[in-house]
C-alpha cells in the first residue's frame, strides 16, 4: 500500500480517509436535534429586559443566533418578537433588513428621553419666567404694570413648546 498525503497534510493509506475522519468528527461534535431545538427556543424565548439597551439585547440575540445557525431574516423576526412593548412600534415602520431594524429600534429607544428633555427644558423655562414675574410684581416703585398685553418672553415660550 502506498501512503498518500490528504488535503489535511497528514499521510493516510487512502486519499479520502482524511475526509471520513472529518465526517466522524462532525458527527460526534455536531449539535443534535434536541440541542438545535433548545438553542432556537432560547432565541425566541429571550425578551428585552426593562433596563436593557437595544444594543445589548441585539448582541445577545446575535450570539444565540450564531450558535443556532439562524439566518438574518429569522433573527430579525426574533428581535421584533422580543422588543419591549414600547419599542414594538418599530414593526410598523416597515423595515426589511436587520440593520434597518436595529437603527429604527435605537431611534425608538431614544424618543422618550428626547421628550423628557424637552419637557424638562419647558418646565425650567416656566419656573424662571414665574420667578421673574413675581419679582416684577413685588417692586413697590413701579406705577404701571411691567407687562401691558403679553409678556415679552411669551413668543420664546411658544418656540420651546
Amino acid at each position: 500500500m502506498q501512503l498518500r498525503t490528504g488535503s489535511t497534510g497528514y499521510r493516510t493509506k487512502r486519499g479520502r480517509a482524511g475526509n471520513s475522519s472529518a465526517l466522524k468528527f462532525k458527527e460526534r461534535f455536531q449539535d443534535s436535534d434536541v440541542m438545535r431545538w433548545h438553542k432556537a427556543s432560547k432565541l425566541w424565548g429571550r425578551d428585552q429586559g426593562q433596563h436593557e439597551s437595544v444594543d445589548a439585547y441585539v448582541t445577545a440575540l446575535q450570539k444565540i443566533a450564531k450558535s443556532a445557525g439562524v439566518h438574518d431574516d429569522m433573527l430579525r423576526y426574533a428581535i421584533m418578537h422580543g422588543l419591549r412593548k414600547k419599542l414594538r412600534n418599530v414593526i410598523q415602520s416597515g423595515v426589511t433588513t436587520l440593520s434597518g431594524l436595529i437603527d429604527a429600534a435605537r431611534i425608538a429607544e431614544l424618543q422618550p428621553a428626547m421628550v423628557r428633555l424637552r419637557l424638562l427644558r419647558t418646565v425650567r423655562f416656566l419656573a424662571s419666567y414665574w420667578t421673574r414675574c413675581r419679582r416684577a410684581a413685588v417692586q413697590p416703585n413701579r406705577t404701571q404694570p411691567r407687562f401691558s398685553v403679553l409678556p415679552p418672553a411669551w413668543p420664546r415660550l411658544q418656540s420651546v413648546l
